[in-house]
């Protein structure tokens, strides 16, 4: 199940993600999840998704459905009770059970942790039709309604005898027969291939015949918004049925490549999605004023649907290519690229007017502001190599702290928008030393650590200059990789994986956690009650 604590976590580290800086160009480039057999699909081929009352995404493929609890996939075939393993779609009613439409015209569901089908369900043996069942109602007295492709109605009532209703092939000339129902005010409604049907009694009376992009092909909506409206493609564009009239919603000369598209979805926030034959999956979002192209995605993919999930993740069923997923947080990343960018970046932060400053592996610092790089420096000279930046932050006073592979650096904006460097030495006037991490303590006083263990900065003369902080009778001196200070302004740092404090006169060491950390730690956070978060280099 997709738990919320899941769910943050997955929007955290989404919203991380948005802080990379690959080597795109500007602009949004979706970064997606593709989930394949090897991570437990049953198939590369999926139809269709369904997310369930309970927070279980359930995928139908060609070798049967599979349900997602947000890390593994259990998967049900013909031999756990389905009636056949091709499942086109998949549904849930008002009473829990999670219907799947097979392509052999057949119909099983899901309820507390079993399958039906014909052989323990004796509503469902008259159920069995000449093609593959595509739509499903379930109308406002919770009866249901099935469609097929072979110009049958499946109707399975709340009380009372399961009916198949024949429509009469020969009113369709030439037209195919995917049969499509809905409600409208108190009677039911049927789109039957080109035509729209007015149901009472189980009597249809023709009400219009609508010019789609082709005779052979209707497309509705996958999951209705409401048990009253049915979107359909015609002559103009894409438009809703609603009382008996098509409504206009986006017209086919803002629609590229028209006559090439093949399937339509309308989403929760009724943007629409459409499906061509030249495997381009095309999003056009509502607004006030109508509807606008916002974006394209997986070019050359033949997406067979797309369902958005209630924490509005977009999930992509492919034929051939499993499933993909992309999180309203990875959709609007922005990548950035140049050539003087180095693809090799180790820092990014955000300053207090939250602009975003990030460092590349050579030894140059740039900042974003507006979505654009607006400013970069090269920290180095011909004299001064400094490598890759490990860490940026910043200082009350605005400052911009840079340790470097082989330095500290600070920067100070100047009214004239000029940036002075100022390099940190040590009291003997060294300039090359390997420098790990950055971090102020409560105070903003500037710490960094380094193969030496954990520098303190301070100024003598106007100048930068730093010594060791803890005395070397209490703690050799070896390499520190991260640090952190609590509440008390008490220091937390590492040594490989072993946790030690410095409160200012005592150094202690945690060797009883080492047991359980087995490898190098390679961050240490807290929250204000001074509990520590601790990650490390391959255990957790």
């Amino acid at each position: 199940m997709l738990h919320l604590k899941q769910l943050s976590f997955f929007s955290l580290w989404a919203t991380l993600t948005c802080l990379i800086i690959a080597e795109r160009s500007h602009a949004q480039t979706p970064v997606y999840k593709n989930y394949t057999v090897n991570d437990g699909l049953p198939s590369q081929v999926v139809y269709c998704a369904l997310q369930d009352k309970e927070g279980y995404m359930w995928f139908g493929t060609d070798a049967g459905v599979s349900r997602f609890d947000g890390r593994h996939f259990v998967n049900f075939t013909s031999n756990d009770g389905l009636s056949d393993n091709e499942v086109l779609k998949v549904f849930q009613d008002s009473n829990d059970r999670i219907w799947f439409l097979m392509a052999n015209g057949t119909i099983s569901y899901f309820l507390k942790g079993k399958i039906y089908t014909s052989l323990n369900d004796s509503s469902l043996k008259k159920v069995k039709t000449r093609r593959e069942l595509m739509s499903f109602l379930e109308d406002r007295n919770h009866n249901l309604w099935f469609g097929s492709a072979g110009g049958q109605l499946i109707f399975i009532p709340r009380q009372g005898q399961v009916r198949v209703l024949d429509v009469d092939s020969e009113m369709f000339q030439g037209s195919n027969s995917l049969v499509y129902a809905f409600q409208d005010s108190t009677e039911m409604m049927l789109i039957v291939g080109s035509f729209l049907y007015r149901m009472k009694d189980f009597h249809l009376s023709l009400i219009d015949t609508t010019c789609y992009i082709n005779k052979s092909t209707v497309y509705v909506v996958e999951e209705s918004l409401d048990t009253t409206t049915v979107a359909i493609s015609f002559k103009d564009g894409i438009g809703k049925i609603k009382e008996g009239k098509i409504i206009p919603l986006l017209r086919k000369e803002n629609i590229p490549n028209y006559e090439l598209v093949q399937r339509m979805y309308i989403d929760k926030k009724e943007g629409i999605w459409l499906f061509a034959s030249n495997l381009t999956t095309l999003f056009f979002e509502k607004t006030k004023n109508g509807y606008y192209q916002k974006a394209s995605y997986l070019e050359g993919i033949y997406v067979a649907s797309v369902f958005i999930d209630n924490e509005e993740s977009k999930w992509f069923c492919t034929i051939g290519s499993g499933l993909l997923r992309l999180t309203k947080y990875e959709d609007q990343i922005k990548l950035f690229e140049g050539n003087s960018i180095n693809k090799e970046v180790w820092s990014v932060n955000l300053d207090k007017s939250n602009r975003i400053w990030f460092g590349d592996g050579l030894r140059k610092v740039y900042r974003i502001n507006d979505d654009s790089i607006d400013f970069s420096i090269d920290l180095g000279n011909e004299h001064f190599k400094i490598g890759r930046i490990t860490r940026i932050a910043f200082d009350n006073q605005g400052y911009i702290w840079c340790t470097l592979g082989n330095g500290v650096v600070c920067l100070k904006e100047q009214a004239n928008k000029k940036v002075i460097i100022e390099e940190v030495r040590t009291l003997s006037n060294l300039r090359s030393f390997n420098s790990k991490y950055f971090r102020l303590d409560r105070n903003n006083q500037p710490f960094f650590c380094s193969n030496k263990g954990v520098q303190k900065i301070y100024q003598i003369n106007g100048k930068y200059v730093f010594d060791n902080y803890i005395p070397e009778l209490l703690d050799p001196f070896s390499k520190v990789f991260c640090l952190y200070f609590d509440d008390r302004n008490c220091i937390f740092y590492e040594k490989f994986n072993m946790l030690i404090s410095f409160d200012g006169e005592e150094v202690k060491r945690y060797s009883e956690l080492t047991t359980q950390f087995k490898s190098q730690i390679s961050s240490i956070e807290g929250f204000q009650d001074s509990i520590l978060v601790i990650a490390t280099y391959g255990n957790g």
